[in-house]
């Protein structure tokens, strides 16, 4: 007996037990719903299902034996079916009950694959079509389909869960989120599965540099732990090579401008060959597609999550993601935050996103970036916010900046500015600007009032 025949079957057992026992008919309907019904068993056992729904959702009605007959008798129902099918079956327990929805919900979904399949191999067989774009078409639904499915659970079974965790937690088992490899940063936070982390910034402000060097102390981080995992660089703001060259040179302290204007002395021309090294033995996987959209970025992830499980995933920037159904900026950015928030809720990694904030930071007098600056880069959806900035960029311009003196000079302020399940403040980093390289600074950080 093949998924449906056997999801008919249960549909039939199901209406004609809660026939006798509505009282089970709230359990039911929380993992059921009428129309998941009707695509599989279509006939009397969908149109009493949809029946003892609407009379458990109505106010002015009841759900009872004598309602249920009353409406369904309006509706033509046929009582034969039901005479003849309380002849086959027995009473049976609630749990075998959600056993039978559980069996349509998953003849459901196959059908549901099947019809997602079948679209994708009519669109393949289009003459424009792109090979890219009908794959990532096609996970994308599927992943939203088969998270649909699950999505709803009794808070029981998150009890548990959340018990096993704090269990975990007080014996020292419990598996943190991924540190960012700065011991200032992750004393406020980790980058947890599912969070969205925006890092915002005027240009010039050293985010870009920050962010691949988040990336490479993350890989740095499997291979000395021995895990299977790797992480994955969108950068469509500039190409691998200059992406994997920026890396080595930051690691090896090496000044890139003396490589380009061929000042470099031969200990340097040595250092970087071995930082290149160094960093193809790491399990860094780069994107260098210029203007991805949402749904390419997915099934890269996807396809490559499949092979080797993802641990942190970024775009360098935000603003550079495509959207060719919209024209408004700011529904763009809105578009981008959520879609990139969903990729890693969906496959379950952290996401670390760049942003550039807006030119009115740079007419303050402290140019301090808040919050309130990221409200068109993606503020709302970020889990975690952070935002940059470098007092000595402005003095190497001529400007005026109020900081404090100590900050003038080879300082990175990161105020961390949002943090749904941590706490906000002020992280100073040492930049050595020639190297684009952060350091750690021995500190308690300072928190911020708001």
């Amino acid at each position: 007996m093949d998924s449906t025949n056997r999801a008919q079957v249960a549909a039939d057992h199901l209406v004609g037990n809660l026939w006798y026992t509505l009282d089970a008919m709230p359990l039911i309907a929380a993992h059921l719903d009428p129309d998941t019904m009707r695509m599989i068993a279509p006939g009397p056992a969908a149109m009493a299902y949809s029946e003892m729904c609407r009379l458990m959702r109505s106010p002015a009605e009841q759900l009872s034996a004598g309602g249920l007959e009353a409406g369904l008798k309006a509706q033509g129902f046929n009582f034969g079916w039901l005479g003849d099918l309380q002849q086959r079956i027995g009473a049976e327990s609630v749990d075998v009950l959600h056993q039978y929805a559980a069996e349509i919900n998953n003849a459901a979904s196959l059908r549901k694959i099947q019809m997602q399949c079948a679209e994708a191999t009519k669109a393949a067989q289009a003459d424009d079509a792109r090979a890219e774009v009908v794959a990532a078409e096609l996970v994308t639904k599927l992943a939203v389909s088969a998270k649909a499915a699950t999505n709803v659970e009794h808070i029981s079974q998150v009890a548990g869960r959340v018990r096993q965790r704090l269990q975990d937690v007080r014996d020292g088992k419990d598996k943190k989120g991924i540190p960012t490899g700065f011991k200032m940063i992750d004393r406020l936070f980790t980058m947890d599965q599912g969070d969205l982390i925006v890092l915002g910034g005027r240009p010039s402000q050293g985010k870009t540099s920050l962010w691949q060097q988040i990336f490479l102390n993350v890989a740095e981080r499997i291979v000395e732990t021995g895990d299977n995992g790797q992480v994955v660089m969108f950068s469509a703001d500039d190409t691998s090579e200059k992406v994997t060259l920026a890396m080595a040179c930051a690691k090896m302290l090496v000044d890139q401008k003396r490589l380009m204007n061929r000042t470099a002395t031969p200990e340097e021309w040595d250092l970087v060959e071995r930082g290149i090294a160094y960093i193809e033995s790491l399990p860094i996987q780069i994107d260098q597609t210029s203007g991805p959209t949402i749904d390419a970025m997915y099934y890269r992830c996807a396809m490559l999550n499949a092979q080797k499980p993802l641990r942190l995933v970024g775009m360098d920037y935000m603003e550079l993601i495509r959207h060719d159904k919209i024209r408004d900026d700011l529904q763009k950015v809105e578009a981008s935050a959520t879609g990139a928030k969903g990729i890693g809720r969906t496959l379950g990694f952290p996401f670390l996103m760049l942003s550039q904030l807006r030119k009115d930071v740079d007419n303050r007098a402290d140019k301090w970036p808040t919050a309130s600056d990221v409200r068109y880069a993606g503020e709302a959806e970020a889990d975690k916010l952070l935002l940059i900035l470098r007092p000595e960029h402005y003095i190497a311009r001529g400007e005026s900046i109020d900081c404090d003196e100590g900050d003038k000079e080879a300082i990175a302020l990161l105020n961390v500015a949002k943090n749904k399940r941590g706490d906000v403040g002020l992280v100073r980093l040492h930049f050595k600007k020639e190297y684009a390289r952060f350091s750690d600074i021995e500190q308690i950080y300072t928190p911020l009032n708001y």
